[in-house]
């Protein structure tokens, strides 16, 4: 099966958004953005495929045999994604020059030189990750949820 671009598939899919037709429920998408160009630019939907190949993670939706599949398939373009934007100038001065598979691999080393972290970590390793310190500081300081909240 090739690989081809259908915009708001994931991978190999070849189904339509399933909000794409309907009026109201379309958002506009900013050209030369990360979601543009993983919707129109082959190589960046290699290089995102590559990246989640390398951990290990479902490359499809279709591929995704169970819940556990399909929740580390949304977690890791997650990641991935937000990696990408981290290091923006890494991945786009390779775009197009280098094979994705090998600019997967390159990038994903320099995120872990940069930041020691993997591009994709444990969805259970920090649940805290990503939020800003002041709201972590709250949350480690909560011990559980006030009297009433929640019946």
């Amino acid at each position: 099966m090739s690989l081809g671009i259908v915009s708001g598939s994931i991978g190999h899919d070849k189904l339509p958004a399933l909000n794409a037709s309907r009026p109201g429920l379309s958002k506009t998408i900013i050209p030369g953005s990360l979601t543009h160009m993983f919707s129109n630019d082959l190589w960046v939907r290699k290089f995102v495929l590559d990246c989640a190949d390398i951990y290990g993670l479902p490359t499809t939706s279709q591929g995704c045999m169970s819940s556990k599949d399909k929740f580390l398939f949304a977690f890791g373009l997650m990641s991935i994604t937000t990696a990408m934007r981290r290091m923006d100038e890494a991945w786009r001065g390779m775009h197009k020059k280098v094979d994705p598979k090998d600019a997967a691999w390159e990038f994903c080393r320099r995120f872990y030189d940069k930041y020691n972290e993997q591009v994709v970590s444990s969805p259970q390793q920090d649940v805290n990750a990503g939020l800003p310190l002041s709201v972590t500081k709250k949350l480690r300081s909560l011990k559980s949820l006030p009297t009433g909240s929640v019946k």
